[in-house]
């Protein structure tokens, strides 16, 4: 945990980082720093993701420093940042992510002030992760049904509303198993968009399934949750064969993903290569 202890060897930044991660290390001055490299389904480089933990005594705002994270973020895939005595609360609380992300092989930099954070109290992690893993299981077999349905009322061109809302609801169940998974909590929107957000800030690869920095991605995503209210009371709904073949293709590959990421954080093998 964060309690004091007698002081070890500062891990100085690494000269072989990006200029814009020593300044990170610079201007925050954070007590320590995680990094967890990632490669999952459709990406062809790995990315990394850094969790900054601040002193024990920043009083900065986070609107202050979150330009420097965003300047991070460019080049890091993604960046967090967390108090010590948040992040100790969400860890004794079984924190999937945080926990997964706070293991020494991780460690990429350290004042070596504090001790190191615990992710697992001895003989909880398997426990832990079953538990997540059950609960997601439960949602994520209900995102699979709804998948299921879109493809049976697109067999009569009078369902073709309904067949959409049926794929939103796909979407938007596995966005919430995967969250529910990572943080134990429950994400409360209706919106694609603001899930897949959700997700991308603990795992950056969902960030890729609708871009943000595509306009065609956008627009494509945009359909799909519309589709939630117009799906249903619309009275003429209509889409063309490619935006739909587009939008089957992308929920499937959301799918992917989610097991996926289950699958390896379940054997925690997200670790610093």
């Amino acid at each position: 945990m964060e309690t004091s202890a007698s002081p070890k060897p500062q891990i100085a930044p690494k000269p072989e980082l990006p200029a814009f991660c020593r300044l990170l290390i610079e201007v925050l001055k954070p007590d320590k720093i995680y990094c967890m490299q990632q490669q999952f389904i459709g990406e062809a480089e790995s990315s990394c993701l850094l969790l900054v933990v601040l002193q024990p005594s920043c009083t900065r705002a986070f609107t202050e420093m979150q330009p420097y994270l965003e300047l991070a973020g460019i080049g890091y895939g993604n960046c967090l940042i967390v108090k010590p005595n948040y992040l100790v609360q969400k860890l004794q609380q079984g924190h999937v992510f945080y926990s997964m992300i706070c293991r020494k092989d991780n460690l990429l930099y350290d004042t070596g002030k504090h001790k190191d954070f615990q992710s697992f109290a001895p003989g909880e992690q398997s426990l832990v992760l079953e538990r997540a893993r059950l609960v997601f299981e439960a949602q994520f077999q209900a995102a699979l049904h709804c998948y299921e349905g879109c493809f049976f009322f697109l067999q009569d061109p009078q369902t073709l509303g309904l067949a959409l809302f049926m794929l939103h609801q796909s979407a938007e169940l596995c966005l919430r198993a995967v969250i529910i998974f990572l943080c134990g909590r429950e994400r409360r929107s209706h919106e694609v968009r603001i899930l897949q957000q959700c997700a991308a800030q603990y795992l950056p690869a969902f960030a890729q399934v609708f871009s943000t920095h595509k306009p065609e991605d956008i627009a494509l995503l945009k359909k799909l949750d519309d589709a939630y209210t117009e799906g249903r009371y619309a009275t003429v709904y209509s889409i063309s064969d490619e935006d739909l073949e587009m939008l089957t293709k992308r929920v499937d590959t959301l799918h992917l993903l989610a097991s996926e990421v289950v699958e390896v954080l379940t054997n925690g093998c997200l670790v610093l290569k």
